[in-house]
This record gives C-alpha cells, sequence and structure tokens, in this order.
C-alpha cells in the first residue's frame, strides 16, 4: 500500500504519444530544408531523425546542452547522415522543430481514463527528461508536481532527479510509485532511487541487457488498478 499516495509519471510514450508529435516536428522541418535540397526528399525520413535523435541523446543526454541547441544539433546530424552539410540550415530546422514540438502532442487513452480516476485517491505528479509540456492537455489538472530534468539539473537514470520529486511532494522514495516506459532511463532510474516502479510495456519489449527487473509491468494503463487500488 503506498504510504504517502503519491504516484508519479513520466511523460514521453507513458502518458503521450510523443512519437508522433515528434515526428511531426520534424516533418516541418524538413519542408524548410527541401525547398534548398528538393533531392534529399526520400532522404530525409522518420527513421533517419529518429536515429540521429539517439545519437544526440548518447552524446548530450536530455539536458548536456541548452534545448535550442539540442534540436540544431540533432538536425545538423540528421543532414549530414544525407549527405548534406550547412550549419545554419540545421540551426534553421530545429528552430522549426521547436516551434511545431508541442503542437500536436496527444494523451493515450489510457491514460485519459486512468489518470483522473487515480486522482481520486492518490497525489499525481510528472518526472520527465523531455520538452513535452502538460499545461495544454486535457490531464495537465490532474497533476500537483512537475519535475523537469532542465529545471532540477539532473535527469533520469540519476537518482537525483527522483530525490527532487519526494521532497517536492514531501514524501521518502520509498512512499512513490513511479510508472514509466523507458527501460534506462525509468527502470534503472528508478531502481536506483529505490523507488518502486511500474513499467508500462506497451510494445512487448524484452528486458536489454544490465536493466534490473521491474517491481511491476503492464501493458496498458488500466492494468495499474491492481498496484494502486482505487
Amino acid at each position: 500500500m503506498l504510504t504517502c499516495k503519491i504516484i508519479y509519471f513520466d511523460m514521453d510514450g507513458t502518458l503521450v504519444d510523443y512519437e508522433s508529435d515528434a515526428a511531426h516536428a520534424f516533418g516541418k522541418a524538413c519542408e524548410h530544408a527541401l525547398e534548398g535540397h528538393p533531392d534529399a526528399a526520400d532522404k530525409l525520413t522518420v527513421d533517419v531523425f529518429r536515429r540521429s535523435r539517439e545519437a544526440t541523446y548518447i552524446r548530450y543526454g536530455d539536458t548536456g546542452i541548452p534545448i535550442k541547441d539540442w534540436y540544431s544539433e540533432c538536425m545538423r546530424t540528421v543532414l549530414e547522415s544525407v549527405g548534406i552539410f550547412d550549419a545554419d540550415l540545421a540551426g534553421r530546422m530545429g528552430e522549426l522543430y521547436g516551434l511545431f514540438r508541442n503542437t500536436t502532442l496527444k494523451v493515450f487513452d489510457d491514460a485519459l481514463e486512468v489518470v483522473p480516476r487515480l486522482a481520486n485517491r492518490y497525489r499525481l505528479g510528472l518526472i520527465s527528461n523531455g520538452s513535452s509540456k502538460v499545461q495544454k492537455l486535457p490531464i495537465a489538472e490532474y497533476f500537483a508536481y512537475s519535475v523537469y530534468a532542465r529545471e532540477v539539473g539532473h535527469e533520469k537514470p540519476a537518482p537525483e532527479i527522483f530525490h527532487a520529486a519526494a521532497a517536492l511532494a514531501g514524501c521518502r522514495n520509498s512512499e512513490m510509485l513511479y510508472v514509466g516506459d523507458g527501460q534506462y532511463t525509468d527502470i534503472l532510474g528508478a531502481k536506483n532511487a529505490g523507488v518502486e516502479i511500474v513499467w508500462i510495456n506497451r510494445t512487448e519489449a524484452d528486458l536489454l541487457t544490465g536493466i534490473p527487473r521491474p517491481d511491476h509491468e503492464i501493458r496498458d494503463l488500466r492494468e495499474i488498478y491492481r498496484i494502486a487500488p482505487i
């Protein structure tokens, strides 16, 4: 039983469809690039973007450089992977990507149902490494706390971001339940901090080598009721 009645959630991939929103923003950035490089239309794909985003993450983490520069660096990696070496274009694409991020962000259907019901019994919060914002979403009103890596200076899987979340909620780490979809960021991060972790495994993925087994695993957020009764 949750002594402090606090449940923290990850955002991207857990509550919201980050991938669709990011792909939309990337498409808008590409429209600008194709004005000068129409021959690259078949090369500037979402898969190329995702690989470049992963490469940028490996190099900088989520918070290693300012978000504006992070976007530009990601676009530079995209362009160079298809043979275009233009730092100014990468900068403009990064600006457009940032402009269109969070404009098509949608809450998963199960989250739309579960979050309001949980909020009747538990205090809810967010712990996020990313830049997806909850403020304009239909579930925003149900979250009492939000902890963003860029604001606290630590990103998952570092335990410090979970310590900050516990301090904000006025409870111990052991009194929180955390729900997330990431293996390295969420499972490992929660385990590092002594926080009970619910892994939302929407894609039925296997655990990666070196990732500890989560305390709970679910495929749909509606399954959380057996862990956090309402």
